[in-house]
C-alpha cells in the first residue's frame, strides 16, 4: 500500500515560497507535497481541527529510492554525505514538523512520539522499530517521479482546470492507492475535509471554499467521497465507502446502473469455486471444449444487437463498431475451436533409448484484468484461448463496463460452460491485488497502460507467477515517397479515429517524407473534416464520445501541452460545448520529441503529423519510441516495405498499405513498453499451459 501521511496547514499550505512563507534552500525545495492524510483520524483522536493544528505523522514509500524515517532529534536527521547542511534542514523541520523532503534520492520524513509510531505501525503494517529510525526502507511500489511530480518547490503552481475552475484534483496511480492533490492556496477555505477511495481515508486537509469538484483522472473508474463539515458529497461514480459503483453513459452523462462491489472474502470464495471447476474442466476432451466455443460464437451473433447497444451505452462506441466487435469475437471463438485440438495435441519427440512425449497441460485459474475500449473482445481474446487449453478464467473488467462483464459470464454459461468455469469479479484494486497473489491463481494477463503493467507484473513476480501484458503504444505509420498518398491518407484517418481513437493499435503518428508531406497533410485534413461525431446510436455518426470524462480531459491536456511545446493545431483541438464526453477529430503538425503527441500515447482522435527527409529517417522516427506494438508502411515497393517491416520495424505487428485490427489467426502483442506475450494465432493457447516432457526409457 502506497501511503504518504502529511499535514495540510490551513491557508499556509501553499505559500509563494514554501510552508509558512519560508523560501526553501538547497535540497529542501523538494518538499514532499504529493500525498496527505489526517493521521489523527487514523489514530482515533479528535477528527476535527480546533485552533492549532495537532501533531501529525508522515510516512512515504517509493520505488528506486529509500524512505528515511526520522525521530524528533538532530541525531536522527543527518543523512550520510550531508556536508554540514543538517542544521538548516533541522531548523526547517522543527518549524514545520510534518513536512518531508527529498535528499540524495531518499525521502526523509519526521516521526514524533512512540504512541503514534506504534499506532501507525499497526495500521500500515510497517515495522518501524525493526527498520530503525534514521535507516532507509526500500519499498517497491511506485516510481519517485510519479510521487513528486508536479509537487515540488520553488515556483510551484497548482494544476488548474481553467475551463471549469476546478482547484482540487485527485490523481490515482495504477491502484488508485496513491492519490495526489493540488490546491491553489489562494482558494483555500477553513472547512475541514478528507477524501476516501476505500475503507479508510487517503487524503486529508483543509478544503476549498465553496463546492469541491473532483476530477476522477486516472482513478481507473473508482469513486471518491469528500467529507466536509460532517456531510458527505459523493463524487460521480459512487462512493466506495458504500461499496457501490455507478456506470455512466458517456454520450448523455446519465447514470446507467449501480453495482455492489464484492468484498475480498466474496472474491476469494469465487476463486475457490473456479478452482473446483478447473479440476473437472481440465479432464474434458478437446472436442467438448470446442463445441462449447462454437456455441459461444453462435450466441454472440444472435445477441450482437443487444451487445452492441450495451457497448454504446457503457463506453460510447457506435452501434456499427459494436457489431463489428461482436463478429470478430465470434470468429475468434470459431478459430480457437477449430485450431485448439491441433495446437494442444501431444507431440512425440526422439529420445535416446526410448521415446518422449511433449504435452500441453492446463495449469488452473487464470486471472484477466481488462480495459473498457473493446468490452467484449478484450475478454474473449484471452478467455477463449485459456478455456480451450483447459484452464478456468476470472475476469476483472474496467468498472465503466461492468454490464458487459456480467453479460460475458452469462454468455459462457448459456453456451454450456460448466458452472464457475468463467466468473466475473466486481472488485476494486485492493481486492485485485489480493487475487493476483492468491495461491490458486496460476497466471495473470492484463491489457492496460505501461504503469498498470508494471504494477501487476511486479506483484505477480513477488509470488513467481507468469504474466502476459498487452500495454500502450504510439504506432507510427510511414508514408514513403512512392506511396499512393490519397489512399494512405484515407486509411490513416480510419486507423486513427476508429473507436474514437481509443485503440491500442490505432495509427497515431503519421511519419511522412517531405516530398509528399503537403499532399498527405491536405488529404488527411480533408478526410478528418468528413467525420461526423455525436450520438453513437445514430447510423449517420462516424465517431462517438470518449468513454469517460477524465479520459477526454486527459487527452485535451496532452494536446495543450504539445501545443505549448511547439506543435501547431490544424484542425479540432477544442472541447465542444454540451453534454457528453466528446472530442473532435484533431490534427497536430510540427510534432517533435518532447511533446506528448510524439513521446506518449494519445488515446483519442488526435493525429500527429511528423515530416521527415527520407525513408531512413522515417524508420528512425518510427522506432524512436518507448512502445513497440504496431505500425504501418505505405509504399508502392511492396518487397522493400516487407523488408523494412520484417527487419527494421521494432514492433510486434506491421501493416503494409492498409490498416487491420486483430486477426484470429495471427499473433497479437508487442515489445518494449508495449508488453510481452502473444495472443491469437494459436499462440495464446500456449501462454498458460504446462509444457510437460514425459520421457519413456525402453529396454
Amino acid at each position: 500500500m502506497v501511503i504518504c501521511l502529511f499535514q495540510f496547514v490551513g491557508q499556509h499550505i501553499f505559500s509563494d515560497g514554501g510552508p509558512n512563507g519560508a523560501v526553501p534552500t538547497g535540497n529542501l525545495h523538494y518538499y514532499l507535497l504529493a500525498l496527505a492524510i489526517q493521521v489523527r483520524h487514523w489514530c482515533g483522536l479528535a477528527p476535527c481541527w480546533q485552533t492549532d493544528p495537532p501533531e501529525f505523522l508522515a510516512i512515504g514509500q517509493v520505488v528506486g529510492a529509500k524512505v528515511v524515517i526520522h525521530g524528533g532529534g538532530k541525531e536522527h536527521y543527518t543523512p550520510a554525505g550531508d556536508d554540514g547542511a543538517a542544521d538548516t534542514r533541522y531548523t526547517q523541520l522543527q518549524r514545520n514538523r510534518n513536512w518531508g523532503y527529498v535528499f540524495n534520492g531518499s525521502i526523509h520524513i519526521p516521526l514524533f512520539g512512540g504512541h503514534h509510531q506504534r499506532r501507525l505501525q499497526a495500521l500500515c503494517g510497517l515495522d518501524i522499530h525493526k527498520a530503525g529510525l534514521g535507516r532507509g526502507i526500500h519499498i517497491p511500489e511506485i516510481v519517485l517521479d510519479e510521487l513528486l511530480h508536479p509537487f515540488y518547490l520553488p515556483g510551484f503552481k497548482a494544476e488548474r482546470d481553467h475551463r471549469r475552475g476546478v482547484d482540487l484534483f485527485l490523481r490515482g496511480a495504477v491502484h488508485a492507492q496513491l492519490v495526489r492533490c493540488a490546491i491553489s492556496h489562494r482558494e483555500i477555505g477553513q472547512s475541514e475535509f478528507f477524501v476516501s477511495t476505500g475503507h479508510r481515508p487517503v487524503v486529508g486537509g483543509t478544503g476549498i471554499g465553496g463546492v469541491i469538484r473532483l476530477c476522477n483522472l486516472a482513478l481507473e473508474g473508482q469513486a471518491a467521497m469528500v467529507h466536509s463539515a460532517g456531510s458527505a458529497i459523493t463524487h460521480q461514480g459512487g462512493s466506495l465507502m458504500s461499496n457501490t459503483h455507478k456506470t455512466i453513459n458517456p454520450a448523455t452523462e446519465e447514470v446507467l446502473e449501480t453495482y455492489a462491489l464484492m468484498s475480498r472474502q466474496e472474491a476469494e470464495g469465487i476463486i475457490e469455486q473456479t478452482h473446483h471447476a478447473f479440476l473437472g474442466w481440465r479432464k474434458t476432451a478437446f472436442s467438448e471444449r470446442a463445441d462449447i466455443l462454437r456455441k459461444t460464437a453462435k450466441l454472440i451473433r444472435e445477441r450482437q444487437n443487444d451487445y452492441a447497444a450495451l457497448m454504446t451505452r457503457e463506453m460510447g462506441k457506435t452501434l456499427a463498431e459494436g457489431k463489428q466487435e461482436c463478429e470478430l469475437c465470434a470468429a475468434i471463438c470459431e478459430f480457437t475451436a477449430e485450431q485448439g485440438p491441433k495446437e494442444l495435441a501431444d507431440e512425440t519427440r526422439e529420445l535416446q533409448g526410448g521415446r518422449a512425449v511433449v504435452s500441453y497441460q492446463p495449469q488452473g485459474v487464470i486471472y484477466g484484468i481488462q480495459p473498457w475500449n473493446f468490452p467484449l473482445y478484450q475478454v474473449i481474446r484471452y478467455s477463449a484461448a485459456n478455456l480451450m487449453a483447459g484452464n478456468t478464467v476470472l475476469l476483472k473488467h474496467a468498472a465503466n463496463v461492468w454490464g458487459m462483464a456480467l453479460e460475458v459470464e452469462k454468455l459462457y454459461r448459456d453456451a454450456g460452460m460448466p458452472e464457475h468455469a468463467f466468473r466475473t469479479l466486481l472488485i476494486d484494486h485492493d481486492v485485485s491485488d489480493a487475487i493476483i497473489e492468491h495461491k490458486l491463481v496460476r497466471g495473470v494477463t492484463l491489457t492496460g497502460s505501461p504503469n498498470a503493467g508494471r504494477a501487476v507484473a511486479q506483484r505477480a513476480a513477488k509470488v513467481l507467477k507468469k504474466t502476459v501484458l498487452e500495454l500502450g503504444s504510439n504506432d507510427a505509420y510511414l508514408v514513403l515517397a512512392d506511396a499512393d498518398v490519397q489512399k494512405a491518407a484515407k486509411i490513416c484517418v480510419q486507423g486513427r479515429t476508429y473507436n474514437a481513437g481509443q485503440t491500442c493499435v490505432a495509427a497515431k503518428r503519421f511519419v511522412v517524407v517531405e516530398s509528399v508531406y503537403e499532399e498527405f497533410r491536405d488529404a488527411c485534413l480533408a478526410e478528418m473534416k468528413k467525420l461526423t461525431f455525436g450520438d453513437p446510436t445514430s447510423s449517420e455518426t462516424r465517431m462517438g464520445p470518449m468513454a469517460r470524462e477524465d479520459l477526454r480531459d486527459g487527452l485535451h491536456e496532452q494536446v495543450r501541452k504539445s501545443l505549448d511545446a511547439g506543435a501547431t493545431c490544424s484542425l479540432g483541438g477544442e472541447i465542444p460545448a454540451g453534454k457528453g464526453y466528446f472530442y473532435p477529430p484533431t490534427v497536430l503538425e510540427n510534432v517533435a520529441p518532447g511533446q506528448p503527441a510524439y513521446d506518449d500515447e494519445l488515446f483519442g482522435p488526435v493525429a500527429a503529423l511528423i515530416k521527415v527527409r527520407d525513408a531512413d529517417e522515417a524508420m528512425r522516427v518510427a522506432n524512436d519510441s518507448i512502445y513497440g506494438l504496431g505500425g504501418g508502411i505505405f509504399s508502392a515497393n511492396e518487397g522493400e516495405a516487407v523488408r523494412l517491416a520484417r527487419d527494421e520495424f521494432d514492433t510486434g505487428m506491421v501493416n503494409i498499405n492498409g490498416y487491420n485490427l486483430a486477426q484470429p489467426n495471427l499473433p497479437f502483442g508487442g515489445v518494449k513498453e508495449s508488453g510481452y506475450g502473444r495472443e491469437h494465432g494459436g499462440f495464446g493457447m500456449h501462454e498458460f499451459v504446462n509444457v510437460k516432457a514425459v520421457m519413456v526409457t525402453q529396454s
